[in-house]
């Protein structure tokens, strides 16, 4: 049975509260769908984003297991608005194919859920907005954090 379940977009800065918000929807009926967790996946060692990123960035974001070390990269993005660009251009188009993929299994066999909570640090910046009846932005007090 392919339901069409509501999307809820929840985004907010690092350590806003986000995890717990959605902690408490999936509680209440949510399935989420989690980009910063894609966002490791698509960068693993054999998906195609991995291949790109170590031919841009070179071997030096690459911890002792050959994984793409994210501190790191997160390093270098920090500081060079080009490097930070490409990342997202590279990532994004895979992180979202897998987030419209779930979305699509969970609404084929939804189970008991009664909605889809995106859960995406960059839901404006990357368009997912417009998939969402709602978006909730949650922020917390930097001392908070």
């Amino acid at each position: 049975m392919n339901r069409i379940l509501p999307i809820l977009g929840v985004t907010g800065g690092s350590g806003s509260g986000k995890t717990a918000v959605c902690r408490i929807l999936e509680e209440k009926g949510g399935f989420i769908i989690n980009a910063d967790q894609i966002a490791h996946m698509v960068i693993s060692p054999g998906q195609p984003a991995y291949d790109m990123l170590v031919s841009f960035f070179g071997g030096e974001i690459l911890g002792p297991d050959k994984a793409i070390f994210r501190g790191k990269l997160g390093e270098i993005i920090f500081t060079d608005i080009k490097k930070k660009t490409f990342l997202e251009r590279t990532t994004h188009p895979y992180i979202l194919k897998e987030m419209r993929e779930q979305t699509r299994r969970c609404r084929e066999n939804p189970g008991d859920r009664l909605f889809i909570v995106y859960d995406a640090h960059l839901l404006v910046e990357s368009g997912l907005h417009a998939e969402t009846r709602q978006v909730w932005l949650i922020q917390a007090a930097e001392k908070n954090r």
